[in-house]
């Protein structure tokens, strides 16, 4: 769990470092982060929880069928995933 908060650090001190970037409106630097989909997988990772938490579904099905990569991809971001707090499954 260690390694995992260390990320969490980071990953929340990368989006302060982006958002006060922004207002400077540097296109180099910006058109670099956007290439380079920063943040990709991160992106990907709250829109699959979002999915979950709006429509209720507690889970995509344990084994994704093969050759899916979305469905692979949704399965390892909402297996054993559990709500936060004050939220509840409709």
């Amino acid at each position: 769990m260690d390694a995992l908060s260390i990320c969490v650090n980071e990953l929340v001190e990368a989006a302060e470092i982006i958002r006060s970037q922004i207002q400077h409106k540097n296109p180099i630097w910006i058109a670099s982060m956007a290439s380079r989909n920063i943040g990709g997988d991160t992106s990907l990772l709250v829109k699959d929880i979002r999915h979950v938490e709006i429509t209720g579904r507690q889970r995509e099905p344990t084994w994704a069928k093969p050759g899916d990569r979305k469905a692979v991809r949704r399965s390892r971001n909402t297996m054993g995933y559990q709500l936060r707090d004050g939220q509840e499954m409709n």
